[in-house]
């Protein structure tokens, strides 16, 4: 009876330390992902004044101040699912990104804050899209 449950603790241990590696690997991998994008960015002779104009083209003619915004918020802002009207949610943008859950909720709550995206009502998980621009022929004051 006594082996039985030190065996027991083994095995507890060694799902414990496989659970503890596989977590390891995983921040790895992002890790690997975001040096990345980093290294890509660095060694680009691009100044990103054309992933501005991508992402300012994509916002349907909204005016995007670069100044104001940063290269993250601009990757975001460039996500196609965005035009759709279900939208992303959080694990997509940080699935396409790489960056972690807690800063894509941020950086979505902040891009939605100064207008670039709105959250798609009555969805769970939450979910963003670009605003839905009133229909065309609708006269605005």
């Amino acid at each position: 009876m006594i082996h039985g449950s030190d065996d027991g603790r083994a095995v507890a241990r060694e799902r414990a330390k496989e659970l503890a590696v596989a977590d390891a690997l995983v921040s790895i991998g992002r890790a690997l992902t975001l040096l990345g994008t980093q290294l890509a960015a660095v060694h680009d002779d691009d100044s990103g004044e054309d992933v501005a104009a991508e992402v300012e083209a994509a916002t349907l003619g909204a005016e995007l101040p670069r100044g104001g915004l940063g290269p993250r918020q601009l990757a975001v802002l460039a996500l196609g699912g965005l035009d759709t009207s279900m939208g992303l949610a959080v694990a997509d943008v940080e699935t396409a990104t790489g960056l972690q859950r807690p800063n894509v909720h941020k950086l979505l709550q902040r891009l939605t804050e100064l207008g670039h995206l709105e959250q798609v009502p009555d969805e769970r998980p939450a979910r963003w899209r670009r605003p839905q621009r009133a229909a065309a022929g609708t006269s605005q004051p």
